[in-house]
């Protein structure tokens, strides 16, 4: 293969550098589905308008307990308490827990009113509706509170987001189903010499630059410049 005396690189720091100079801003955007907009950039930010979890949730599996109900309880001295319902992920409670009560919850289910702590079944006995305790808990223990991942007014997603999978479903969590970005900028691929050429070169040039184009949300936009010192 031959080489070029004359062929001179530089640092991708410097390339960027003077792109950020002489390149022209991307300005025009356009509305896309949630589903499609891996890879693009966020326009314009996003809000939250909601508290997300919009509820108290369990972190564990186990019971909704008061957790003054449980004082005293070790793996020697059981509290008994009755389960009136069991609550299970995307359902909703349907009784208050009191004094002596408990209720069976499933990991991100709703903590129902009147609880305050959630006991992990790993620490429990059950017998139908009778529920021994074997461990003390405190007030708020393996609860998530209610806009621990967002809280209403807060910056979901900032202008210039680079949209993931994860970024996604923070949208997805707020009952988006479009994002507004920036159009996908075009990348001019130049190539040169009579190594390059379709079925010839032993790189795939293409679909190599096809794919990094990809990920970088551009367009690539060939053409072919004409050979200089070309070398078969």
């Amino acid at each position: 293969m031959g080489y070029r005396p004359d062929r001179k690189t530089i640092p991708i720091d410097e390339a960027r550098a003077i792109l950020a100079v002489h390149g022209e801003r991307v300005s025009r955007t356009e509305r896309v589905a949630v589903s499609s907009a891996s890879g693009r950039v966020v326009s314009n930010a996003l809000i939250a308008d909601r508290d997300v979890p919009p509820f108290a949730r369990a972190a564990m599996d186990g019971f909704a307990v008061r957790a003054a109900d449980t004082s005293g309880a070790s793996p020697d001295r059981g509290i008994e308490l009755r389960r009136i319902e069991t609550i299970f992920s995307g359902s909703t409670p349907i009784a208050a827990v009191v004094a002596g009560t408990c209720a069976g919850i499933a990991t991100g289910a709703p903590v129902p009113d009147g609880a305050d702590a959630v006991v992990m079944i790993e620490h429990t006995e059950r017998d139908g509706d009778r529920v021994r305790v074997f461990e003390a808990v405190a007030p708020r223990q393996n609860i998530g509170r209610a806009g621990s991942d967002l809280v209403a007014g807060e910056i979901a997603l900032a202008q210039g987001t680079v949209l993931t999978p994860a970024r996604l479903a923070v949208a997805a969590a707020l009952g988006i189903t479009e994002l507004e970005v920036f159009r996908r900028p075009r990348v001019a691929i130049l190539s040169t010499g009579d190594e390059i050429v379709a079925g010839r070169s032993s790189t795939p040039i293409r679909p190599r630059s096809r794919r990094r184009s990809s990920r970088t949300a551009a367009s690539p936009w060939w053409r072919r410049a004409p050979a200089t010192n070309a070398r078969r």
